[in-house]
């Protein structure tokens, strides 16, 4: 029989491990973008990227507040997080 805060305890976990995972992941493809870009073009190319992402945010940030606006916030985090599994 499951208790309300073991099953608080365990729901923590679970979300602790799928952060951690997610974080790992984000800083394994952050290393590897890096070094594509000093592989190809040298360390010159780098801000050109930066700012092309820079670029890329302010849409991307227009169209998530469009997606909050109109699905609500819970479910727009479930929408963009999907979106951006599929890329």
């Amino acid at each position: 029989m499951s208790t309300p805060l073991l099953a608080a305890s365990t729901r923590t976990s679970h979300v602790s491990a799928v952060m951690l995972l997610m974080t790992a992941a984000f800083m394994l493809a952050r290393t590897g973008r890096d070094a594509l870009y000093f592989q190809e073009g040298g360390i010159q190319s780098l801000p050109v990227a930066y700012m092309g992402m820079a670029l890329l945010a302010l849409p991307l940030a227009a169209l998530l507040l469009s997606l909050v606006r109109s699905l609500g916030p819970r479910r727009a985090r479930l929408v963009a997080t999907g979106a951006m599994s599929l890329v």
